[in-house]
């Protein structure tokens, strides 16, 4: 894992986010060029590289992500920068393309791509989802996030929903640590190098689908039973809690975040293969059924702000 020196100076912090709609477009940029050139040679990309990156803004990444990829498309939402940034690389039109657009409008490649973004911290989850689960993700991910954003994606120390999704088609780490005196201003969160390359063979047998251990592990986190104990319980028969517990080496105390991610898509592989339909029917539209109640949970909260406010009017 890669430690930065402590003379390096400023790598950007984003704006501030509320929601979507309302991203603030006011970011902290590079101070110095030598931090966009050690971050960006970790990625080793070659002349036969696109690379993709949210948020150009001033080009600071940029310049090094042209002398370093074969093609960058560079989405900057901000029409500004935009136009600031057109005139900078006008000369460079073989090498950049521009487009004034939110990333999460954007209509990803069906070629193969890599990406390399200083993301806005608000939504990466948003940014991370959009890249990751889609017909064709990138073969490699480079993402400024913050460190507590990264370890739930790695799902260390502790696993989580989103480490076991990705699990099965990338291999997730923290490459690089950046100190809060590299940024301008000194930051106030721990920030890293996020880094996800795309397995060269998913992980889930062929007899499966990603739906199905999406739905499977939906059930498993959002499952009221803080134990995994109890949580499989609902699933599996005693004799089958039995031959886990102790193949995999947990208890009725063992908590969810405990599991490691390999060890999950072994469980999902055995629940696809040795439990019975009326079994597998508890599970199935599991993350349908979370997405509706997460909405509806949203809405009943709009209508009571909404409320509260009328009635402060009154």
């Amino acid at each position: 894992m890669y430690n930065p020196r402590q003379n390096f100076k400023s790598i950007p912090l984003r704006g501030s986010i509320s929601s979507r709609g309302s991203i603030s477009l006011s970011q902290n940029f590079l101070a110095n060029p030598k931090v966009a050139r050690e971050i960006v040679d970790l990625a080793h990309f070659i002349d036969e590289d696109l690379v993709i990156e949210i948020g150009p803004g001033t080009g600071r990444i940029t310049n090094e992500l042209i002398q370093s990829a074969g093609k960058v498309i560079g989405i900057e939402k901000n029409t500004s920068l935009y136009q600031k940034l057109i005139l900078k690389y006008e000369d460079k039109k073989d090498k950049i393309e521009l487009v004034n657009e939110d990333f999460l409008d954007y209509k990803l490649p069906k070629i193969d791509y890599k990406f390399f973004a200083n993301i806005p911290f608000g939504i990466t989850t948003e940014i991370l989802d959009k890249i990751s689960f889609n017909s064709n993700p990138p073969i490699e991910t480079y993402l400024i996030m913050q460190k507590e954003a990264a370890m739930r994606f790695t799902g260390n120390p502790k696993t989580t929903q989103i480490s076991c999704l990705l699990y099965p088609i990338f291999a997730a780490s923290s490459i690089y640590f950046f100190d809060p005196a590299d940024f301008n201003p000194i930051a106030n969160v721990d920030i890293v190098l996020f880094k996800m390359q795309k397995r060269e063979v998913n992980l889930l047998k062929k007899n499966t689908n990603f739906g199905d251990y999406k739905d499977f592990i939906y059930y498993v986190f959002n499952s009221n039973a803080i134990s995994v104990f109890n949580t499989f319980k609902t699933i599996f028969s005693n004799i089958q809690l039995g031959i886990l517990s102790t193949r995999y080496g947990f208890s009725k105390q063992t908590l969810k975040t405990e599991i490691t991610t390999d060890v999950y898509l072994e469980l999902f592989i055995f629940f696809i293969d040795n439990t019975p339909f009326h079994k597998r029917d508890l599970v199935r539209r599991a993350a349908e059924k979370y997405a509706a109640n997460a909405s509806k949970i949203v809405k009943e909260h709009r209508t009571n702000t909404h409320s509260r406010k009328s009635n402060f009017r009154m």
